[in-house]
């Protein structure tokens, strides 16, 4: 029963120990459905259908009144500090009614019809949500057929968890053509970002947050993002607009797909393979992906056309998931060869995989043709590029002389530092 004032309309029988429910109105604070229980007192076992308007999570959950301020839930107050604490995944607690020694009074168990207009578990809210609840004294399984989440994305699969002091799940669990700013309410480190998520969940986990469920997380996941884009810093928009236009549009890097598949053995993935495809970048490549400690140890090939040629840059990516950072091989760039090759992604895993490996050249010009410096030291080759060539060429001129190609390298450096916003 929720725990604040509620109005209930409706008809009970009892007989034989069976309490039949035919419940015409329930209103509770933030709900409102209709339906009807079938309560077996002798078993202990309840079987409802509900259907209705809305049904509000936090009606029927204890709140935790110690971390309670100004009528803020536990769990809304944990993802306010997430924001502010440096790291990608927040430190979002899980409801108190995970962490108790029994979800369902002992011995008792019920199974849940649920046919509703809308559920809301803050900071979430579904829509269209069928879906079938088998809960018992341990815990409980959640079967979805649907679940409309925000403008237009889409939830099915199953879910089942165990209650205790260290909550267990089992997920098994897909995310389908949903609007990447969905996801900003609970992780609003993706605000540059944009596009359509699919992404399916299947494997074990444990803990008392999402941290730690993250951290403990063992089994297969995937993540796509179609026909999307990210918004650049103004500077690296400007500069990558001059090397490489044909990536841009309207100032914003298209991306036509995003492909990132990962195993995980206690958060940790040693084997991470992801691809992109832009409109002139490919890029695959891969490498350890830590959820612990939230750090990342890759190695990519990017191809992409620099003013109108062919280029492959070798790219390595490390540190946190917040700040990465880039260590490109511009030695590569310069010559034109790539030393230490990049394993080519497996084509059949995915659409996107398998369009980044048709496109995938392999045969790239060197930058000398492009960057080459005249008697005095001076750049060359670069005339009548526009007048905003001069920011290149300024950051290709700092500490730069003739035949010094590591200094070319220590400039790109720098410029790939202000077109990635580090």
């Amino acid at each position: 029963m929720p725990l604040g004032p509620f109005d209930f309309q409706g008809q009970v029988t009892f007989s034989s120990g069976i309490l039949k429910i035919d419940i015409a109105h329930f209103l509770a604070q933030d709900t409102k459905f209709s339906g009807h229980m079938v309560l077996n007192l002798p078993s202990r076992a309840l079987i409802a259908d509900i259907k209705g308007q809305q049904l509000s999570v936090a009606d029927f959950l204890i709140a935790d009144s110690a971390t309670q301020t100004d009528g803020v839930s536990a769990e809304v107050s944990s993802v306010a500090v997430a924001a502010d604490d440096g790291r990608l995944i927040p430190d979002m607690a899980l409801p108190m009614v995970l962490l108790q020694k029994h979800f369902l009074p002992e011995f008792a168990d019920a199974e849940i019809t649920i046919d509703l207009a809308m559920v809301k578990a803050d900071p979430l809210l579904f829509k269209n949500v069928k879906a079938k609840i088998k809960a018992d004294d341990l815990g409980a399984e959640i079967d979805v057929d649907n679940a409309n989440w925000g403008l237009g994305g889409k939830i099915s699969g199953q879910f089942s968890f165990k209650v205790g002091k260290q909550p267990e799940f089992i997920s098994d669990f897909r995310v389908l053509t949903t609007p990447i700013s969905t996801f900003q309410s609970i992780i609003p480190a993706i605000n540059r970002l944009n596009g359509t998520v699919n992404a399916e969940l299947k494997g074990v986990t444990s803990g008392q947050g999402l941290r730690a469920l993250a951290s403990n997380f063992t089994g297969k996941s995937s993540f796509s993002l179609y026909d999307g884009y990210v918004h650049l810093p103004d500077e690296a928009g400007a500069v990558l607009a001059l090397i490489a236009p044909t990536i841009l549009e309207e100032g914003l890097l298209i991306l036509k797909c995003v492909e990132l598949q990962s195993d995980f053995t206690k958060g940790v993935d040693d084997s991470f393979d992801g691809v992109v495809l832009s409109q002139a970048l490919s890029a695959y490549g891969g490498g350890r992906i830590d959820l612990r400690q939230e750090q990342l140890g890759m190695r990519y090939l990017l191809e992409l056309a620099v003013l109108g040629a062919p280029m492959g840059l070798p790219l390595g990516v490390e540190g946190s998931f917040v700040a990465p950072k880039f260590d490109p091989n511009f030695e590569s760039l310069i010559s034109g060869k790539v030393a230490n090759p990049v394993p080519v992604p497996n084509g059949k895993r995915s659409a996107c995989h398998d369009e980044v490996a048709t496109k995938l050249s392999g045969k790239y010009e060197g930058m000398p043709s492009f960057f080459s410096l005249d008697a005095l030291g001076n750049l060359k080759g670069l005339e009548g590029l526009g007048s905003g060539m001069g920011t290149i060429q300024e950051k290709l001129k700092e500490n730069l002389s003739a035949g010094q190609t590591d200094q070319i390298e220590k400039a790109g450096k720098s410029l790939l530092g202000g077109l990635l916003g580090n």
